[in-house]
Formats: structure tokens, sequence, C-alpha cells
């Protein structure tokens, strides 16, 4: 919710304004539009089903500093959406675990300070291919190692011409997400022993 009471969505940092609330279709813009930002996602109950990523701009790790904000039950990061797990008797500091946690034992989950999102976590996974960091249904593979104890893992299409990049700090939390994918995340299914295999569509 906005400070007015607006509904808002929230993609990697990215803020957008509900255009016709209430539509079976909801459409989408961009908060940067004043500054010719021509971005626009549609949703349908709340599922993302189109982003037209055309950001002019750089997004903002801030989300929103309001009331409203910080007693609302769900918020969007990188087009997933989270619940609210926990809150600190201490502060604003607010645990999100992801949507998805008990249907698909999803584990991600966020944490956010003072309406800012400090950090977002992944999972290590297993495949016929290696071990690979899973986040937001992505896969990527680690680089190299950067300085301040930070991972630098790139998609695992990146010979394929995908170059989105995320940071994560020695926990797997991520600290930064770079770039868009090209491409629709893997259909990856999960074995009983844990492991992961690809399933072509």
């Amino acid at each position: 919710m906005s400070r007015g009471g607006r509904r808002v969505l929230l993609i990697g940092s990215y803020r957008f304004n509900n255009e016709n609330a209430g539509g079976y279709i909801e459409k989408w813009r961009c908060t940067g539009r004043n500054r010719g930002c021509k971005s626009r996602v549609w949703t349908i109950n709340d599922n993302i089903i189109k982003y037209m990523s055309l950001h002019s701009h750089a997004w903002s790790h801030t989300l929103f500093r309001s009331r409203m904000y910080r007693e609302s039950t769900n918020i969007y990061i990188g087009g997933q959406k989270f619940c609210r797990h926990s809150r600190s008797l201490v502060g604003n500091r607010i645990r999100w675990t992801c949507a998805k946690k008990h249907k698909h034992k999803c584990k991600v989950s966020a944490v956010t300070i003072d309406g800012v999102v400090v950090s977002t976590s992944g999972e290590m996974i297993h495949t016929t291919r290696g071990i690979h960091f899973l986040f937001q249904n992505y896969t990527y593979n680690r680089k190299q190692s950067s300085r301040n104890n930070l991972y630098r893992w790139y998609c695992s299409k990146y010979h394929s011409g995908c170059r989105a990049t995320v940071l994560t700090n020695l926990n797997y939390q991520v600290t930064r997400l770079i770039g868009d994918h090209i491409h629709p995340p893997p259909n990856l299914h999960k074995l009983s022993d844990g492991k992961y295999i690809l399933v072509k569509s």
C-alpha cells in the first residue's frame, strides 16, 4: 500500500502504480513515468502475466516509509510475492517468506528494515549439471568471488546471451540484482533425494 492507501507493485525494487484497480486484468505503470520510463506490468489475481521492462532509470531500494506499509501482509520483490512472517519487537525489522513456501516448499525469504529491502535469500541446489544457486525460479553459476565477502553469480544461460547477475553474501542472501533475464525460468523438478532435474517442455 502507498501512503495514500493505494495498492502498489514492487518488481526488483522498481515501484508500479495501479491504473485500473478492480479489473480482471490489472495494468501497472512504473512510478518513473514522469521521467520518461515506459515500463508496464499486467497481472491477473496478483500473478504477473506480462512485464514490459523498459526502465530508463536506476532502481531504488527504498520501498515506502509509511505506517500502511509496515502493516501490510504482502509485498512483491522481483515479481515474487512474499508474505509477512515475523516482525521484530525492536525497530521495524520484518522477515518475509515466499507465498509459495508451503505449496512448493520454497525457502526464499526477505528482510526489510523501515521499508527498505536489506536482504533476500536463495537456495543452493544440486542438478545433473552440478551445483547451482536458485533464486526466484532462475538458476545461476558462481563465476567469481567479489570484495567484502560477496559472491557474484551469473545466469546459467550466460553463454546464450543472458547477463542477469546476482550478488550474495556468504549466507546466500541476495544483496543486489543486476539486469533482467531474456528468457523464461527453467522447468525444474525436485526428486525425492533432494536433487533437481531439468524437465524439457
